[in-house]
């Protein structure tokens, strides 16, 4: 019963592109190297701590594949979230 709570959550920050997975925490190479360019992306600057005095790189990419849209949450060259929904 414990083992069937734990197994959606386990992999709900993933995807899965021809049998690899790509998850949070793996960086931006391998996305690209198994997911290939986004359809569409956006980046910017945020704080990493409470007064700012921490900066750092922050991308949001967009990947449609098998009908499901995915968005990629990118900090300083990491994957950091994984959230999708079905493109229709």
């Amino acid at each position: 019963m414990a083992l069937a709570l734990l197994a959606p959550g386990a992999f709900a920050d993933q995807m899965v592109i021809a049998g690899n997975a790509i998850r949070d925490g793996d960086s931006v190479s391998r996305l690209i190297k198994y997911a290939g360019q986004p359809i569409a992306r956006g980046s910017g600057t945020v704080c990493l701590n409470r007064d700012c005095s921490r900066r750092g790189s922050a991308a949001t990419w967009i990947y449609l594949h098998d009908d499901i849209q995915y968005t990629v949450s990118i900090r300083n060259s990491k994957i950091v979230a994984i959230d999708w929904k079905h493109a229709n």
